[in-house]
């Protein structure tokens, strides 16, 4: 598997795919492994697709000092060892934090930016039944994983699609993160805000959020979007926070119509 030397020490991350370059960013605890089949198969048909384990997820190990500006550093260092280009960037929740923050910090890296179930952090953002969740856990990740999935889709989703369940299981168990990772990435999050940022993000900007989502509340997606001058704004109705694998078919259509709009002449550079 490979591996390159970040800012706190070896980053893991997987390839596929071919052509020009796309950059995925997880949200929190979740590796490089837990992505949407569909999407992969979409964009790696077209892209070379890179996926990075944020601290203390898939083979990285945690380090000290995490901060969502070192989860940024940690991904341009892995754009850098491919010899990648500008790239355009896809942000999961976490992941979306992350992405802004590249974004912000080396804009000349970032073609454009798809930013899904995120928000700009600081407060009122993360709704009271998921930190209540978080208090009942107990510090048990692996049995919390579960019932975290159903938290965080719409209610009846899995009834109405358990193989989504077990996909999302089996990408868990390729890489089990533990709970340690967990708190320094709740902390890590907790601790980013790019309000007073956000008129600096100068790429084509795609913002998706369901209006189910019990993590994070539908109107920080839209503060997000709002805040970003050009930044298009897609809802979902009846999705909750995982929406890459709630609607993986739709939002994959409208992320690929984006980026091919967004850029035209890519192959070209």
């Amino acid at each position: 598997m490979p591996f390159c030397e970040g800012v706190g020490g070896q980053i893991h991350y997987e390839v596929g795919g071919s052509g020009p370059p796309m950059l995925l960013l997880n949200g929190l605890v979740a590796s490089a492994y837990l992505w949407p089949r569909s999407w992969l198969e979409r964009f790696e048909a077209t892209r070379t697709v890179v996926r990075v384990s944020n601290r203390g997820t898939g083979h990285t190990p945690l380090g000290e000092k995490l901060t969502v500006d070192a989860m940024a550093e940690d991904a341009l260092a892995v754009l850098d060892a491919l010899h990648l280009g500008p790239t355009p960037v896809l942000g999961f929740s976490m992941g979306g934090m992350v992405a802004q923050s590249l974004t912000l910090a080396r804009p000349e890296r970032v073609t454009a930016l798809v930013l899904a179930s995120t928000t700009t952090g600081g407060e009122n953002d993360v709704h009271p039944e998921f930190l209540a969740a978080i208090g009942n856990s107990g510090g048990d990740t692996a049995s919390a994983a579960s019932s975290f999935f159903h938290l965080l889709t719409a209610p009846g989703f899995f009834e109405r699609s358990p193989e989504t369940l077990s996909d999302l299981g089996r990408g868990w168990q390729a890489a089990p993160t533990p709970p340690d990772t967990a708190i320094a990435q709740l902390v890590a999050a907790a601790g980013f805000d790019s309000r007073q940022r956000l008129t600096q993000i100068d790429v084509p900007v795609l913002v998706l959020h369901g209006l189910e989502d019990r993590l994070l509340v539908p109107a920080g997606g839209e503060r997000l979007a709002s805040g970003i001058g050009g930044a298009r704004l897609e809802l979902y109705p009846d999705v909750g926070h995982m929406l890459p694998f709630e609607v993986p078919q739709e939002s994959g259509e409208v992320i690929e119509g984006f980026l091919s709009r967004a850029l035209v002449g890519e192959s070209s550079r």
